[in-house]
């Protein structure tokens, strides 16, 4: 195109549509952890107004040279080729075509969120939604608030704003990241350095004291030195994991369902492992990974196919109370991939995994350690979860990965620090 013509009817037309595209990308950044349905809603939006806008030559410009949407995209396709050798109903195979599908938005976003004031927005709207997560926590403490999903009032107690408490301290976790980085940022003014400091101190006792997610204890910790470790070096390193792990022990001893919670781990894997058929949380798990290697040692290259895990899960199940409970996902992401897609889908989603890292390890400051600190979530959050399979984190974990690499490999002057 030619840039001295005036631009077209449907030239204006596409670029207003990329505009209310990048507005819905901001709405489902605060709806994310506030309200489920909002975010449907809001990556419906994105959806259509990207389609209406993606004549745009400047689009394909941008995914050329963001190879995460292209393999985003391959391992999409690759579950759509495991839709036709599936051993699964036809339902369930939609149903994980569906969920998966949120793989094409995050490709999708990342080639509309360019411009480095569009991701600032983003990342703002995701910290106003955690900002009424963490007020709700604390306002429970005190008082009964009739939009929260727990209603217990007191200090050493569950409290859940919205959904559950094993996607909210997922996504605190995020919050700890930012809000701790830009408190040791010296760059940031001194104000603003301490209020992003008092966010990464309420961040802890949600991830503690106020709640049961034994991955989220897990995340704290390697979040905090994943941004230590971008951020200091030599002694200084040192002194501040030092500090961390005192901080760590000194909670921990005071956390009663910090230390139920961990207690009641060890009891379920030591019955797990003495054989003991009782469903639990973690013996399910384990019973999830007997199932997931035995069937990925089945058929390693392939998979059974998109959908299957279910009914092959229930084929090796050790009792029909485990083929009831265990079998809907095996609270794995690389064991699903692996059982349903084989070790090819296992490759393209880690290959996803590294080379956003490879593309974040180059970024400016701020994007590389915020950015580095949700790979960490991602990656291990996966071993004891389906992250892109249940509801909130498959929002989540899509959608931030996008905002996460916008704008590195294609527009590198625009870049935020």
């Amino acid at each position: 195109m030619n840039p001295s013509l005036p631009p077209t009817f449907l030239q204006r037309l596409s670029g207003q549509a990329e505009q209310i595209c990048l507005w819905f990308v901001v709405l489902a950044c605060a709806a994310i952890p506030t309200s489920l349905a909002l975010a449907n809603i809001a990556l419906a939006g994105v959806a259509v107004f990207w389609l209406l806008s993606a004549g745009r030559v400047q689009r394909w410009q941008v995914l050329s040279q963001q190879p995460v949407a292209w393999l985003c995209a391959a391992l999409f396709v690759w579950i759509l080729v495991g839709a036709f050798y599936s051993t699964a109903a036809p339902a369930e195979i939609t149903l994980h075509i569906q969920k998966f599908a949120k793989l094409l938005l995050a490709a999708a976003i990342m080639g509309v969120l360019v411009d480095a004031t569009w991701r600032k927005r983003c990342m703002q709207a995701f910290c106003f939604g955690m900002g009424l997560v963490l007020l709700t926590q604390v306002g429970e403490v005190f008082i009964d608030l009739p939009w929260a999903v727990t209603h217990n009032k007191g200090w050493n107690a569950l409290h859940v704003a919205v959904g559950d408490y094993i996607t909210q301290g997922i996504m605190v976790s995020l919050m700890l990241g930012i809000s701790l980085w830009r408190a040791l940022d010296s760059s940031n003014p001194k104000n603003a350095r301490w209020a992003w400091g008092m966010v990464a101190v309420l961040c802890l006792p949600s991830l503690t004291f106020w709640s049961d997610g034994r991955t989220g204890y897990i995340l704290l910790v390697l979040v905090c030195l994943s941004i230590l470790a971008l951020r200091f070096k030599g002694r200084a390193l040192l002194l501040s994991v030092g500090f961390v792990f005192a901080v760590g022990l000194v909670v921990v001893l005071n956390s009663d369902r910090m230390l139920d919670r961990i207690k009641l781990g060890q009891q379920e894997v030591t019955r797990a492992l003495n054989n003991e058929r009782q469903f639990t949380s973690l013996g399910g798990r384990l019973e999830n990974y007997r199932q997931s290697a035995q069937l990925i040692g089945e058929r390693p290259i392939w998979g059974w196919g998109t959908g299957s895990f279910h009914k092959e899960a229930c084929r090796v199940a050790i009792t029909p109370e485990f083929c009831k409970a265990a079998s809907w996902h095996p609270h794995n992401q690389y064991l699903l991939f692996g059982v349903q897609g084989g070790l090819i889908a296992v490759a393209l989603f880690i290959g996803v995994l590294l080379m956003a890292a490879r593309q974040l390890w180059r970024a400016p400051p701020e994007q590389r350690a915020v950015g580095l600190a949700f790979l960490v979530i991602f990656a291990v959050n996966s071993l004891f979860n389906s992250s892109l399979f249940s509801a909130r984190e498959n929002h989540f974990f899509t959608v931030m990965l996008a905002v996460m690499l916008a704008g590195l490999a294609s527009a590198p002057d625009k870049r935020i620090s």
